[in-house]
């Protein structure tokens, strides 16, 4: 169900309401997502892509952490490997995509800023070499 979180308004696949939230939170909405595997495994690959793009609203990961968050130890992909490896491996990307975007979120606005501060010490090298220029 995470993973349906994640993704809900990036996947045309999942049905969202009008907030961008997943409609169908059920087993039957996670099969859907999954009823393709080949699109499906491609979409988990290039999901990282969408978070980079800023395509991937905040309440889907807060959606997904939230449930984590509420399994608390259950939600461990060791043990998810023991019953599936699929759904560990599941487990693991979830895991992982929401550290990323975490990071991101946190990377991005340093990003910004010194792009901000490069763009003003070229100016100010440009107008030093006008004046030192005269």
């Amino acid at each position: 169900e995470a993973a349906l979180h994640l993704q809900a308004g990036v996947d045309p696949v999942i049905d969202v309401d009008k907030k961008g939230r997943v409609k169908d939170r059920t087993w039957k909405g996670s099969q859907k997502m999954m009823n393709d595997p080949t699109r499906f495994l491609m979409n988990l690959k290039t999901f990282k892509n969408h978070i980079d793009d800023g395509n991937v609203p905040a309440q889907n990961v807060e959606e997904a952490r939230r449930l984590l968050d509420s399994m608390g130890a259950d939600f461990n992909p060791d043990m998810m490997k023991k019953k599936s490896q699929a759904a560990g491996g599941l487990s693991e990307w979830v895991i992982n995509i929401i550290k990323y975007y975490d990071v991101l979120v946190q990377v991005e606005p340093k990003k910004k800023s010194l792009r901000d501060a490069t763009e003003t010490l070229e100016a100010a090298n440009r107008r030093h070499e006008q004046v030192t220029a005269l």
